[in-house]
């Protein structure tokens, strides 16, 4: 027998600047006091704990000081099965891949919900450019053959980030 298991993702778009955004998650109702509900922003990793709701009572304290008095959760969310997340004032750095996990008292998941949130930046055109370069094979800039086009600049081994850089036409970059 073959099974097919479908994963859908939902998706919430926002401008920054915005008051909140609510990141949904609905489920069945009635669930034990010792149910533990846990948000986390897990991409771009490390994985944080946004907001944890175990055994009936917030924890701001758990939560990743990124988050912290900016989030909040229903308070009767086991008897209404309605976990979503509340995010005030987003920011484009909280761009990400959301995950809200429910577990039984045992921490056996019982339930979650993926939300990939886009937080729209404002920002003002300064007329800047930037550029990546993949230099292949360079261990610094000050040995690679790119140097004299770029100057000897701080690197990591494979990507380059250049700002205010604009290649002319007779730089075959």
């Amino acid at each position: 027998m073959l099974w097919f298991v479908v994963l859908s993702v939902c998706q919430v778009e926002v401008e920054e600047g915005v008051e909140s955004v609510q990141l949904p998650f609905n489920t069945m109702a009635e669930l034990p006091d010792d149910t533990k509900v846990e948000w986390e922003r897990i991409y771009p990793e490390p994985t944080v704990t946004v907001d944890i709701y175990p055994h009936g009572s917030d924890q701001p304290e758990e939560q990743n000081q990124v988050y912290r008095d900016r989030t909040k959760m229903r308070k009767d969310l086991l008897e209404t099965g309605d976990f979503s997340l509340t995010l005030k004032n987003p920011k484009h750095t909280d761009t990400g891949t959301y995950r809200c996990t429910v577990y039984d008292w045992r921490g056996n998941t019982v339930r979650w919900k993926t939300v990939q949130l886009e937080v729209k930046g404002q920002y003002e055109d300064t007329g800047q450019r930037s550029v990546f370069v993949f230099v292949s094979g360079c261990l610094s800039l000050s040995n690679c053959p790119l140097s004299p086009l770029f100057g000897n600049i701080p690197c990591s081994p494979n990507c380059v980030l250049i700002t205010s850089f604009e290649p002319d036409k007779k730089t075959n970059v």
